[in-house]
């Protein structure tokens, strides 16, 4: 099933989510937090859809990987979110008066930030080679996440190559 198949299955009205057991009922094999966070909560978006209509949904192999930083941070994005992304890791400018409390209004993800200096869950990137012609790190899901994470290194407020985990999916 593509991407844009997503589309034709049934879905809460009021949410917008396609439920979990009728992605599962329709063959689509993945980890439970792809099924959740990508394809059930993201799957009839227009951007998404957009981007990612034609990925065969099966073809991906979804694993929980460890990267650097340095390398996270580098990585592409639909351009439509750039400002999203932007506007988080400008909430590190207050670091000076608020430290961990500038991330985010959710004190739980302040306190894992703080005490674990990485994200409470994992967000979702593709090799990009999956939509275009490079081969490259390509952000789905966890925009917010990754401009925190912009923020903190380039602030020297976690190093460069400290290590996070990832969902990241490949042929």
């Amino acid at each position: 099933m593509k991407f844009k198949e997503l589309m034709s299955l049934e879905y809460c009205e009021r949410t917008g989510k396609i439920p979990i057991d009728i992605l599962i009922a329709n063959n689509i094999n993945a980890p439970s937090e792809v099924l959740e966070e990508v394809y059930s909560s993201h799957g009839r978006k227009d951007d998404f859809q957009f981007q990612y209509g034609e990925i065969e949904l099966n073809d991906i192999k979804w694993q929980r990987i460890s990267i650097n930083g340095l390398e996270i941070i580098k990585c592409e994005y639909f351009q439509r979110f750039g400002n999203w992304i932007e506007s988080v890791e400008a909430r590190l400018k207050a670091w000076d008066e608020k430290s961990w409390d500038c991330i985010d209004t959710r004190k739980n993800i302040v306190l894992h930030w703080q005490n674990e200096k990485t994200w409470l869950t994992s967000p979702f990137f593709i090799n990009s080679s999956l939509i275009q012609n490079t081969n490259n790190l390509h952000l789905v899901e966890g925009h917010t996440r990754l401009g925190i994470l912009k923020g903190l290194i380039t602030r020297n407020i976690i190093p460069a190559d400290s290590k996070h985990l990832i969902w990241h999916g490949d042929n």
